[in-house]
């Protein structure tokens, strides 16, 4: 996909394992390598099925755009991620979870190329804003709030100042990891 560089309003979501360095030092590299293709793969999947590009792995997240169009999807399709991504963990005995923020505004987006290699950008103060967004699990900026359905916004709740919502399960403050051994 090529787009010349333009300004666009868009749904921007930041995507993260929680304590991952923890887990990735007690495991051998090669079974976190397997691990996270298939991360990876979930994540795909799940940001395509509902319209949307994963702009860049960075590790154990990613980057990922929606369109004004598909924003209610899209955070439908993150809740559902984390989900089944906090089960994948879970059952892998990781104390990790899926940590999601997003953020909905006005972004430069487009394709850039380094000479060699084309790929997918997004910048500018709404990509700051959604990555520095706190999070105890998943939270949504108040401008990406508002770009809900009123059937999807039930699934969330306000968060202090500045206001955020977080999914109605989520703690107003970080839980203390579990304690597990991993």
């Amino acid at each position: 996909m090529r787009a010349e560089p333009h300004m666009q309003d868009l749904l921007i979501v930041f995507i993260d394992i929680s304590r991952f360095e923890r887990t990735m030092h007690r495991k051998d590299p090669l079974s976190i390598a397997s691990h996270l293709e298939r991360f990876y793969r979930m994540v795909g999947s799940a940001v395509r099925g509902a319209g949307g590009h994963v702009c860049k792995y960075l590790g154990d997240g990613a980057i990922c755009i929606f369109n004004e169009a598909d924003v209610d999807a899209g955070v439908c399709a993150m809740l559902d991620l984390k989900s089944q991504a906090d089960g994948w963990m879970d059952s892998l005995g990781w104390d990790s979870e899926l940590i999601v923020q997003a953020h909905y505004g006005s972004a430069l987006v487009g394709t850039f190329s380094d000479g060699d290699a084309s790929f997918l950008e997004v910048l500018g103060r709404a990509v700051n804003t959604a990555a520095t967004l706190h999070s105890t699990g998943m939270t949504l900026s108040a401008e990406a709030f508002r770009k809900l359905s009123p059937e999807t916004r039930k699934r969330f709740k306000k968060h202090s100042e500045p206001v955020t919502y977080i999914r109605t399960e989520d703690p107003h403050t970080r839980r203390r990891p579990r304690g597990r051994d991993l």
